[in-house]
C-alpha cells in the first residue's frame, strides 16, 4: 500500500477506537431481558456489531419472530443503560492516542464513521479528548442505511473534501470493510473483534 494518495483516516469507533463492545452487548442484554428475549454472544455478533442500534434490534427481534413495537422506547432504553456502564470507566485500545496524534502532526484529516448514536460517539471522543482531531463525526443518527452500506463512509469524505480513493478506513467488523470497498475506499480490517477469517470474503 503507497500512502502518498491518502490523505484522510477514516476510523470506526467501537472495537476501533475503544474496547467497549461488551458493554454495549450488556445494555443490550439488559434491555432485552426486560422484554423477556434473550441475548447471546453469537446473536450479539450477528446482529448487532457494525451496524446501527434501530437495525441491529430489528433483524434480532425479526429472527425471533418477535415484535417491534415500541422500537423508540427500547433504543432509548439502551442508550441509557450504555451511558451508566460506560461512566464506570471505558478504555481506549492502547495507541490510538498516539495513532491520532501522530496522523494529524502529518497533516492527514481524521473523521470517525460509527454505527452509534450521537451522543454516545460524542460522549466517547470527548472522554478520550481527540474530539479536536476529528475533522468530522459521522453517527448512526446521521445516516439512512447502516455499514455495510457505504453511505457514511461517502458523507464523511464529502464532508472533508476528500476523494473516496484517497481514503484510508480502519475497520473491526465484516459489515464496515464491506461498507468502506463499497464507498471505493482503502480498509485496513483489525482483529479486536473478529478473526482475521472473518474478512476472508471481504478481501
Amino acid at each position: 500500500m503507497s500512502t502518498n494518495n491518502y490523505t484522510a483516516i477514516l476510523l470506526d469507533m467501537n472495537g476501533v477506537i475503544i474496547d467497549d463492545e461488551h458493554i454495549h452487548e450488556a445494555a443490550f442484554r439488559q434491555v432485552l431481558g426486560e422484554i423477556g428475549h434473550t441475548l447471546t454472544p453469537e446473536e450479539y455478533r450477528e446482529h448487532y456489531v457494525g451496524r446501527t442500534d434501530r437495525e441491529g434490534l430489528q433483524d434480532h427481534l425479526a429472527s425471533k419472530g418477535a415484535a417491534v413495537a415500541g422500537l423508540d422506547t427500547l433504543l432509548a432504553t439502551k442508550s441509557a443503560a450504555y451511558h451508566t456502564r460506560a461512566a464506570q470507566g471505558i478504555q481506549s485500545f492502547a495507541g490510538v492516542r498516539e495513532f491520532v496524534e501522530k496522523a494529524a502532526a502529518r497533516g492527514l484529516q481524521l473523521a470517525v464513521v460509527t454505527s452509534a448514536n450521537q451522543d454516545e460517539a460524542v460522549s466517547v471522543l470527548e472522554s478520550l479528548d481527540i474530539a479536536r482531531f476529528m475533522g468530522c463525526l459521522v453517527s448512526g443518527d446521521d445516516i439512512d442505511i447502516g455499514k455495510p452500506s457505504p453511505e457514511g463512509y461517502l458523507k464523511a469524505a464529502a464532508i472533508l473534501g476528500v476523494k473516496p480513493s484517497h481514503c484510508v478506513v480502519i475497520e473491526d467488523a465484516p459489515n464496515g470493510v464491506l461498507a468502506a470497498k463499497n464507498a471505493g475506499m482503502y480498509c485496513v480490517g483489525i482483529t479486536n473483534t473478529h478473526s482475521r477469517t472473518s474478512y476472508s470474503t471481504q478481501t
